[in-house]
């Protein structure tokens, strides 16, 4: 290896981001060993085998075991703490371990807890003044349950994070500092904690892209981003009232509980996805670039160029269509006929699906999805 010179060394060790390959490589000679410090992106994943060995370690407590303990926070805090210029980070539990059966006395542990806050205040503070895109997929079983104050400490140390994604776990959102580097945040199946569409505004306020997946504990809020292009609100409970102003909106998908008022203002809106029920005591209303005119949902912007239409009812379809006609170029319809499992599988044909559709001589100006 020392017939290569330092770029090509660089180059090598930067295209491999497992740690424990980035490990491996580095005992191979000195020169892997101190590139292996300068790394900019590593992947750092727990797997099954990991908690296969914490469950079937022998007892500890015996004189006679001869063991040593190995604590799995302390080997990844170990880790990062090797690094000095890292640039983009992800911490994942992987799959086959987020779906494993175990005993019902796991969410008593927090060994495999990624978001726990003194776990995170052990590594992140190393890593944060260089980090700029950050993933942290947790163990659920264990996380989902303990409020997290990860983002308070993401706020106060990495102020250079432009990108993060968050799974598997249950955030506060109090407290935290002023993220003016962040550009896109996403929240996977996660808890929050009921201020979260609030607190937003003022943790990020040049979020451009925002995906709300799976998410659980918004009761109301407002979104207001003057930058924001792109928007997935999925939320898994239905909230009493959610109001978006966003004068930048491009792309927005709503696949969620209905709130019982939504209101929306994007005079820029290209491309929705409309995918929710809608229950007749619940009010939406969207707006058009005169923010005094409020629109029924039967009167969305005129200047879409694509609408996906996935709701329940069909009842106010076509006229939704012939305001758009001369704009929209792509028409998707998703008709739910299908009931699925808890597992996600096929079940049965449903039987309550809505005979209503409009007429479909309004739709030949359409491409062909």
């Amino acid at each position: 290896m020392d017939r290569f010179s330092q770029e090509i060394v660089d180059e090598i060790v930067h295209h491999v981001e497992d740690a424990r390959d980035i490990a491996k490589l580095s005992v191979t000679c000195k020169s892997f060993q101190e590139t292996g410090y300068n790394v900019r992106s590593m992947h750092v994943k727990v797997l099954n085998e990991d908690h296969e060995w914490a469950r079937n370690l022998v007892d500890m407590s015996s004189p006679n075991s001869g063991l040593e303990s190995r604590n799995l926070k302390d080997t990844v805090v170990n880790i990062i703490a090797k690094k000095h210029c890292i640039k983009q980070l992800c911490i994942e539990v992987e799959p086959r371990l987020q779906s494993k059966e175990v005993p019902e006395n796991e969410g008593q542990r927090t060994d495999f807890w990624m978001s726990d806050p003194y776990f995170v205040r052990k590594w992140l503070p190393r890593a944060g003044a260089t980090l700029q895109h950050l993933c942290i997929v947790d163990y659920g079983k264990q996380a989902i349950m303990r409020r997290s104050s990860v983002l308070k400490i993401i706020s106060e140390n990495c102020k250079l994070v432009k990108t993060l994604d968050l799974r598997n776990m249950y955030i506060d959102t109090s407290d935290c500092g002023v993220m003016t580097s962040m550009v896109s945040m996403t929240l996977r199946c996660v808890k929050v904690t009921v201020g979260t569409l609030d607190d937003m505004n003022t943790i990020m306020p040049n979020l451009q892209t925002l995906a709300l997946l799976g998410v659980f504990g918004v009761e109301k809020g407002n979104l207001k981003f003057k930058n924001m292009k792109v928007l997935c609100l999925g939320l898994s409970t239905p909230a009493e009232n959610v109001l978006m102003d966003l004068p930048s909106l491009e792309k927005l998908e709503l696949k969620m509980q209905c709130p019982q008022d939504l209101r929306i203002v994007a005079p820029q809106l290209k491309y929705f996805a409309f995918n929710m029920k809608v229950p007749e005591e619940s009010k939406v209303q969207v707006c058009c670039g005169d923010t005094t005119k409020v629109h029924a949902t039967k009167d969305l912007p005129g200047g879409l160029l694509e609408l996906l239409y996935g709701a329940s009812s069909f009842g106010t379809f076509a006229l939704r269509l012939e305001r758009n006609r001369s704009n929209c170029k792509t028409l998707y319809v998703d008709i739910p006929c299908m009931a699925l499992k808890e597992d996600g599988t096929f079940f049965t044909v449903s039987k309550d699906v809505s005979l209503n559709l409009p007429c479909f001589e309004n739709l030949h100006n359409f491409e062909h999805p």
